[in-house]
């Protein structure tokens, strides 16, 4: 009701008012060319590579699956396959020469 109210005695003018009325400027925390922006652009060309066809067709060919997902999904998988294989490396006694 209150809202009602308010509209009802709001002028005319207030209400058609476009938004915004004038630029609106981005800053982005990271510079052109970094790490995160090379991963999204990585990201991208791939997705669409393994949108073709005979891409994925090879890929299978292969013996290899061809998925796509977001950096943050494929981050966590390297992050579990890291530590999985780190802790078979140490329960072998594995050593660098």
């Amino acid at each position: 009701m209150v809202w009602t109210l308010a509209l009802m005695f709001t002028p005319i003018h207030v209400i058609a008012q476009t938004f915004p009325s004038k630029p609106i400027r981005l800053i982005v925390p990271v510079t052109p060319g970094g790490g995160t922006d090379v991963a999204a652009r990585m990201h991208d060309l791939i997705v669409k590579g393994l949108a073709v066809p005979a891409t994925a067709q090879q890929i299978a060919a292969s013996g290899a699956d061809a998925i796509s997902s977001s950096p943050a999904e494929f981050a966590a998988l390297i992050k579990a396959e890291i530590t999985k294989w780190s802790a078979v490396v140490k329960a072998s006694g594995i050593a660098v020469d």
